[in-house]
């Protein structure tokens, strides 16, 4: 069936919506409507599945791509048509999955332009002076803005802003991280900490909330890198002028290159699993591909996530691995007891081999034995060990 397009009569109709669609594989209808207002109306009532708009209209519903930002053109040697249409399908991709690319990019040279010199008064240095250790509160559990390492200590972009901030003030950060950021604001209220690092977006949307009464947000949130920071209300004004200024002087710059690597290293450790979710449509040819070399294909944690039973039908599978939950709830239950008897029979029934995760008893194998479930995973049957014990461990058991 169709997609059900809308648009705006006589409004920009955007030369790519056709070629973004048949890229994806998905033919669509397009219906017209007299004003922005209508067509909103129309998409609320499920008249039309979605709709293409030039400037984002009044509403709550969130953008599902941005495909049509071109600020720059590539240029080919008259003629060659082939490279031409490579490019443009490349650039609808590229604008498709990351349209903000082209900013991204202006952001990272920006420190190639003078930086913002940092000037203190007297008052400010004298301020300096007196308090050489700050204590700084950064709520860690978001990589890779900020998060905490192997070692317990803070990492990501906000410790190069970290790092950054005490070169410029010659001071000392006595730095104190928390995941939460309802508590981390509480502390910070009740003075446990001279500054704290808050997102932008966190930052406007608590402002509006009235978290913070002596600020007044911008009226919008703001879904950006930016660098902000808060002190308590109690705190010395003094140091909130310090801050304002050494913001202006990092720029947001400070941080590009971190983002720009992590991005790189994120790409390099992709794994397969997430694209076949990035390109689902794509998803089965992947998986044929990758049955045909010999590859057994195993759905693991079946029913819980992205196991459902529609992939029984779309994928080659071998194994179906049974989510522990599933187990548990049956040993109580004498309805889900049935549920897991269907479900181990409909493996079978599918030419799959069928095991179970999570078993730690005997009563729990005898409970799949009896449900005729015929491979099981566990601590009953071992713990993670190293390689020369599990080696060990195989010679035993085989």
């Amino acid at each position: 069936m169709p997609l059900r397009i809308g648009a705006v009569r006589a409004g920009y109709q955007s030369p790519v919506l056709d070629k973004v669609l048949a890229m994806e594989q998905r033919p669509y209808t397009l219906a017209e409507y007299s004003t922005p207002m209508a067509l909103e109306d129309a998409y609320r009532a499920g008249k039309i599945d979605g709709f293409e708009v030039n400037t984002w209209p009044v509403g709550p519903e969130e953008p599902a791509a941005a495909y049509d930002v071109t600020t720059t053109h590539l240029a080919v040697k008259k003629g060659n048509t082939e490279l031409l249409n490579r490019l443009n399908a490349a650039a609808d991709r590229l604008m498709l999955a990351r349209p903000t690319v082209l900013a991204d990019i202006y952001r990272m040279h920006e420190g190639e332009v003078a930086e913002v010199p940092l000037l203190l008064d007297r008052v400010e240095r004298d301020y300096l002076a007196l308090h050489p250790t700050l204590r700084v509160l950064v709520v860690a559990n978001e990589r890779p803005y900020a998060y905490l390492d192997d070692d317990g200590q803070l990492a990501g972009a906000m410790r190069v802003v970290t790092e950054r901030v005490a070169a410029d003030l010659g001071v000392t950060l006595d730095i104190v991280t928390m995941t939460d950021y309802e508590k981390a604001y509480a502390a910070m209220q009740d003075g446990e900490a001279d500054v704290t690092y808050i997102r932008v977006e966190a930052a406007q949307y608590e402002t509006m909330r009235g978290a913070y009464p002596d600020l007044v947000p911008s009226g919008r949130i703001a879904f950006a890198r930016g660098i902000a920071m808060g002190v308590p209300t109690s705190g010395d004004p003094v140091l909130l002028r310090v801050l304002d200024k050494e913001i202006h002087h990092m720029g947001q710059s400070v941080t590009e290159a971190y983002y720009a690597e992590e991005a790189q290293k994120s790409f390099r450790e992709r794994t397969a699993l997430s694209v076949i979710y990035t390109y689902p449509q794509r998803a089965l040819a992947i998986l044929a591909a990758l049955h045909a070399m010999g590859f057994a294909i195993d759905m693991n944690d079946f029913g819980s996530g992205y196991s459902d039973l529609s992939l029984l039908n779309q994928l080659p599978l071998d194994v179906m691995k049974i989510d522990r939950s599933l187990l548990l709830a049956s040993e109580g239950s004498e309805r889900m007891c049935v549920v897991l008897r269907q479900m181990v029979g409909l493996g079978h029934a599918l030419g799959m081999k069928v095991i179970c995760e999570g078993i730690e008893t005997t009563t729990q194998e005898e409970l799949l034995i009896g449900c005729g479930c015929e491979y099981g995973q566990g601590y009953l049957y071992g713990k993670p060990m190293k390689r020369a014990d599990f080696e060990a461990f195989l010679k035993e058991h085989v």
